[in-house]
């Protein structure tokens, strides 16, 4: 049985809104990929990823610069099984995340 969308409803356009947020102010910004990344961190596909990076970045996120956001963002965006590597350490990390990496590390095993 296959469900079709009308195609009225595949894409929606907010006409302004893209140009909005990309000519806002830096705070806009920041807040805008704040609320990405929390999204993103509890729909990753492995309950367990999900648990363990929503938890890091839900009580972190206010303390990361734009530079660590930008970051964050680029690590959120990797493959989910070589974070899970990275993480129980049985795959080298790259030295970009090995900071991020050990911070996580550290807050779930509080």
């Amino acid at each position: 049985m296959t469900f079709l969308t009308p195609p009225s409803l595949r894409f929606i356009q907010f006409p302004g809104i893209t140009q909005a947020i990309l000519k806002s102010k830096p705070p806009v910004q920041n807040e805008i990929l704040k609320k990405k990344l929390l999204y993103r961190s509890t729909h990753r596909g492995c309950k367990e990823m999900d648990l363990m990076l929503s938890t890091f970045i839900k009580s972190k996120i206010d303390s990361f610069e734009p530079d660590g956001l930008a970051l964050l963002d680029d690590f959120i965006n990797e493959n989910e099984l070589e974070i899970m590597e990275w993480i129980i350490e049985s795959k080298n990390i790259p030295s970009k995340y090995n900071s991020l990496v050990k911070k996580i590390v550290k807050f779930n095993r509080q």
